[in-house]
């Protein structure tokens, strides 16, 4: 059985992406930017305002009141781990490494 995952904490860094924080620690990062520009759903997410006026809703990020979310477990799993020193300044670094 698979465990339940949910985002415990979300910052905004560079350029559409975002840190997560999970509730097993694991702390990763997601660039939106791909879904912004292939799913209609997403697209509204260009503005940088809105993209930056998220919320978290229990159990993943959302916008616009609730109707723009993205399940928890893909973002999880289309996400790459960020560092253990907790440093942001490294998510491009890690992007390059694990190819995203």
């Amino acid at each position: 059985m698979k465990k339940m995952i949910w985002i415990t904490k979300a910052e905004v860094s560079d350029n559409y992406t975002m840190i997560l924080t999970f509730n097993d620690d694991s702390r990763r990062s997601f660039d939106f930017k791909q879904l912004i520009e292939k799913d209609d759903l997403y697209k509204p997410l260009i503005d940088k305002k809105l993209f930056e006026n998220f919320k978290l809703d229990g159990w993943t990020v959302s916008w616009a009141n609730g109707s723009i979310d993205i399940a928890p477990e893909y973002l999880y799993e289309n996400s790459i781990p960020c560092s253990e020193s907790g440093s942001w300044s490294n998510v491009a670094e890690e992007q390059a490494h694990y190819g995203k």
